[in-house]
């Protein structure tokens, strides 16, 4: 009986440190298994616009979203625009708009170029953008065509 509890004791202590190492030795798979993707896990990726019209000659700043696991990781991506010569991106996700049409703007995973997401721009032609800058053009607009609505209200009140 006394051979019995102690052959006992000693299996019992043999499986624990096994166990131990057991568990040890997966820890360290998995470290080396994160040390070799060292690249965080992208869990939401994408721009957040559905598509985008400006007028010709004007800026915008697009709107991402770059979700990581672990959070807050910094993923370097890379913007490019399919036609040039009618909207140009920034590094930083601002397009400017350089002549009426259309283009699409893709924003990829600097490090893993098929995670992507895409908006479609079109650019309109502008009325007033010719013969006026773009603040005389709007305070046209809002003159003609509001400010003789004003009138015509405030005359007839009294």
């Amino acid at each position: 009986m006394k051979h019995t509890k102690r052959i006992l004791s000693i299996l019992l202590v043999l499986a624990l440190a096994l166990g131990g190492m057991a568990m040890l030795g997966t820890n360290i798979a998995a470290q080396g298994a994160a040390e070799a993707y060292r690249f965080p896990m992208i869990v939401a990726f994408q721009i957040l616009h559905s598509s985008v019209t400006i007028p010709d000659g004007a800026s915008q700043q697009l709107r991402s979203q770059v979700a990581t696991s672990p959070p807050n990781q910094n993923v370097p991506v890379t913007w490019s625009s399919s036609n040039r010569s009618v909207v140009t991106v920034s590094s930083g996700g601002r397009i400017t708009a350089r002549s009426p049409g259309t283009a699409t703007i893709t924003m990829r995973v600097t490090a893993e170029p098929g995670i992507s997401s895409s908006v479609r721009v079109t650019v309109l032609p502008t009325i007033f953008s010719t013969y006026f800058p773009a603040s005389t053009a709007s305070w046209l607009l809002f003159f003609f065509g509001f400010g003789w609505i004003w009138m015509w209200f405030v005359d007839f009140r009294y």
